[in-house]
Formats: C-alpha cells, sequence, structure tokens
C-alpha cells in the first residue's frame, strides 16, 4: 500500500495520486476516498501518548505498469497465506473488509 505525507498546500487527494505514481509507476484512473485511521503512537516505555498518526485511506483503480521508484526498497508478488504485514496494515485492510460487507 503505497503511502506518504502531504507537501505544503497539498490536498490528501493530490498527495495520494502523486504518492502512487512515485512509488509504483501507476496512474490513478478512479480515486475515492474510503476513511481516517487513527494510529496511536507509543513511547520509548511502551505508553500511548497523545500523538495520533492519521491515515487517509482511499481505493484508487490505476493504469498503467509497476515499476517500483527510489523510495521503494522492496517490491514482491505474495500469495494471500504469505504475506507478513504490520498490525498497521492489516488494521487498515480489516476495516476495509467490514465496508464491503
Amino acid at each position: 500500500m503505497p503511502g506518504g505525507g502531504t507537501r505544503k498546500n497539498e490536498s490528501r487527494r493530490i498527495a495520494t495520486i502523486r504518492e502512487l505514481k512515485d512509488e509504483t509507476n501507476l496512474t490513478a484512473h478512479s480515486l475515492k476516498y474510503l476513511f481516517t485511521f487513527n494510529e496511536s503512537l507509543l513511547n520509548s516505555r511502551g505508553k500511548k501518548r497523545k500523538i495520533v498518526n492519521k491515515h487517509k485511506v482511499f481505493l484508487v483503480n490505476t493504469k498503467g505498469r509497476i515499476s517500483v521508484g527510489d523510495e521503494v526498497k522492496h517490491f514482491a508478488y505474495y500469495k494471500d497465506e504469505n504475506v507478513v504485514l504490520s498490525e498497521q496494515t492489516k488494521k487498515i485492510i480489516e476495516k476495509y473488509l467490514c465496508l464491503k460487507k
């Protein structure tokens, strides 16, 4: 799932299109905002801090052929049962799947 921050005076929608292109070389054909996923960050002692990481999640239909940009360290295709995901990514996918029901 490509991601990244917004630039000064850049909307989340435009940032999503830009990051997708930068990281995968795919062009957004259509873009639909789905939800915000808030994640409380932990401090060095494992306690929640007041800072919350807010992810804006979009469903994007794309055109093009994937080729990774300079920011991408590794790219591969996996079968479902072999994918290793961060807890944060799992929660975002679970929330998306609940929306589809």
